[in-house]
């Protein structure tokens, strides 16, 4: 009992050392982490309570709301809410005159849906009822998108969190009973996300309002639209490259099969929601480093979290055979041969995204668009042809080399501004091709060895050496960014 005291006295006086931006993207990267991971956990609960089918249609509901709060709020949060936080010093004006802005979009949309409403079913597949919802729970998921956001540069993490968490709780034990007592399960756990989106976004966009009454800002509603508008064809061509795969498949082959790839895809998220966790925690740090030219701890720091990435990758590859029976069982095992294809896809999804950040905060976004179009364009007529020909599978494949299009055209476009604006290099861009190489290396050689387990075990057992032997290289890391 006395060691353990000893040691959680340390890790206390060890974590009271920490400086406050320290703390909240500490806080928020394992707030990250457990979101993600309960949606994950739960997933094998929810594919044996649903029917291939059923879990397919919640997917491609998942996709068709990704696109259309895209299309129709603009997706202020990511984006131009950073910017307009380092222009205007009145941040909770800015969050709350956005929030006026998506207000005014969203009963638009709602009027728009409601007059061509055989027209928004036809494409969606879905019940009218859950396409009006979905829209009008996007003014109050922008709402907590925007507070969160708020919370994260004001470094307030202890609301943000006890939000998060009791709405993640909430949403999954809503999601379950509906899906235990409802014969349309599907349905059912489609109106379990909406009606918790709605009752907490109600409560936020309230307090929005009530700290700063400003519904209407010409100033930041002009600056919102000019910058994010000429951004929706970027933002659209992720989206693309994320979701356009399942509804394609959806459509090509069955909502079946979207339910295998999205299993396969739900078991990659284990690290994806490791990148999502750490670029919202250091996005604002990174904007700072950039407006300070700060260019040398940016670089450290973002070398070092791929390196993290890619090993996270490594392990979740190697082990992807056994996560696969476990998440969905024999009835989806066989896109277990998609994870390792997936898994590079996420790498690369996250690398392009460092380059990205440099174009938008020197607010050079036509080469960024372009790129962004070029790929989702090739995105959706490769999927096209290649799902028909080799089947849903190649819908991965398609993904991956799309992606890799888009870090080289994203590397172009920041390397342009490098010898323009900034007169050197911010990243390491040999480290950046190592690490990617190895990452694609990794992931088709440990492909051959899913029936070899004893390999697989052995390669694992590698890999902790090396993290053993290394472990003085790993710690002397973790030291900078923890000065960070």
């Amino acid at each position: 009992m006395t060691k353990i005291y000893v040691i959680c006295r340390i890790i206390k006086d060890k974590y009271c050392g920490f400086s406050l931006p320290i703390k909240a993207v500490f806080w928020f990267t394992i707030c990250g982490f457990i979101q993600k991971s309960v949606s994950v956990i739960t997933v094998p609960i929810f594919t044996r309570l649903m029917s291939t089918s059923q879990y397919g249609t919640v997917n491609i509901f998942n996709s068709w709301s990704s696109i259309m709060m895209l299309l129709i709020t603009l997706n202020f949060h990511m984006g131009v809410i950073n910017n307009a936080f380092l222009k205007f010093k009145n941040k909770e004006k800015v969050v709350s005159s956005f929030q006026g802005l998506v207000t005014i979009l969203c009963l638009f949309a709602l009027l728009i849906v409601c007059i061509f409403r055989s027209f928004f079913v036809s494409l969606t597949n879905l019940p009218f009822i859950i396409i009006f919802f979905m829209v009008l729970s996007f003014v109050f998921v922008s709402s907590t998108e925007y507070w969160l956001i708020l919370k994260r540069y004001q470094y307030k993490y202890n609301s943000a969190i006890k939000v998060i968490l009791t709405k993640l709780f909430s949403m999954t034990i809503l999601g379950l009973i509906f899906v235990f007592f409802f014969q349309e399960k599907g349905y059912a756990r489609i109106a379990s996300i909406i009606i918790i989106d709605i009752l907490y976004g109600l409560l936020i966009y309230i307090n929005n309002f009530r700290k700063e009454k400003c519904f209407y800002s010409k100033e930041i509603w002009l600056y919102a639209l000019s910058f994010n508008l000429p951004l929706i064809p970027h933002f659209l061509s992720q989206i693309i490259l994320n979701q356009s795969d399942r509804i394609m498949i959806g459509n090509l082959c069955g909502s079946a099969f979207t339910a295998i790839y999205s299993i396969a895809y739900s078991i990659v998220s284990l690290v994806f929601l490791f990148t999502e966790a750490i670029q919202s925690s250091f996005v604002p740090w990174q904007y700072q480093q950039l407006k300070e030219k700060k260019y040398k701890e940016m670089n450290s720091v973002s070398i070092i979290i791929l390196l993290f990435i890619c090993g996270l990758l490594l392990l979740l590859i190697i082990f992807a055979p056994e996560a696969m029976m476990i998440m969905g069982g024999k009835e989806y095992y066989e896109g277990v041969f998609l994870i390792p294809v997936l898994s590079a896809g996420i790498f690369f999804n996250y690398l392009q995204q460092l380059f990205v950040r440099v174009e938008l905060f020197y607010e050079k976004k036509k080469i960024t668009v372009l790129a962004s179009i070029m790929c989702a364009s090739l995105n959706i007529l490769f999927n096209y042809f290649c799902i028909k020909i080799f089947g849903y599978q190649a819908a991965a494949y398609v993904t991956l080399i799309c992606y890799i299009v888009m870090c080289i055209f994203h590397y172009v476009a920041y390397n342009t501004i490098c010898n323009k604006i900034i007169k050197k290099k911010i990243y390491d861009i040999y480290s950046i091709i190592g690490i990617s190489l190895l990452v694609l290396f990794c992931s088709f050689i440990v492909l051959l060895l899913y029936e070899h387990i004893i390999a697989r075990i052995l390669l694992f057992s590698l890999l902790v050496l090396l993290i053993i032997i290394k472990r003085k290289v790993i710690i002397k890391y973790f030291k900078i960014i923890k000065s960070k």
